[in-house]
């Protein structure tokens, strides 16, 4: 959905149903989906008695989607939460050199990753590819 059309939505939510539509924490949104598939009201805790539009199956399976997508944002946010700084940057003929250099001068793999802000796994590939490293 695009921006402007997210901000009309909120616009309209503001407007006609008095709501602030504010952003949500991805984990609060996954709880909030979990309630409604298991038949709870998230704010009350209650029981929703039958018939509420939830139990529709295309609304159960719209929710069950929202799920889904939703656990597949918290894996990539906690990916990102680990990933170093350069991680999926292009390498350069430098760092390559720097990298070596470092190695051959005792450096040990962990303190280059850092000082490179990049994975250990990272630096293993880079120095073995001059043949500077060889994989245990």
């Amino acid at each position: 959905m695009k921006i402007l059309e997210e901000n009309q939505l909120k616009t309209q939510a503001e407007n006609e149903w008095g709501i602030h539509m504010e952003s949500m924490e991805t984990a609060r949104a996954k709880h909030i989906i979990r309630l409604l598939l298991g038949g709870l009201d998230p704010h009350t805790g209650k029981v929703f008695s039958p018939p509420e539009p939830y139990k529709h199956p295309d609304t159960v399976r719209a929710l069950m989607r929202a799920e889904e997508g939703l656990d597949r944002l918290i894996r990539s946010e906690k990916r990102a939460i680990v990933r170093p700084n350069n991680s999926g940057k292009e390498w350069t003929k430098e760092e390559d050199e720097e990298i070596i250099t470092k190695y051959k001068s005792g450096k040990t793999i962990e303190e280059i990753a850092r000082l490179h802000e990049r994975s250990v796994r990272a630096i293993e590939i880079r120095l073995n590819r001059y043949g500077t490293y060889v994989f245990e």
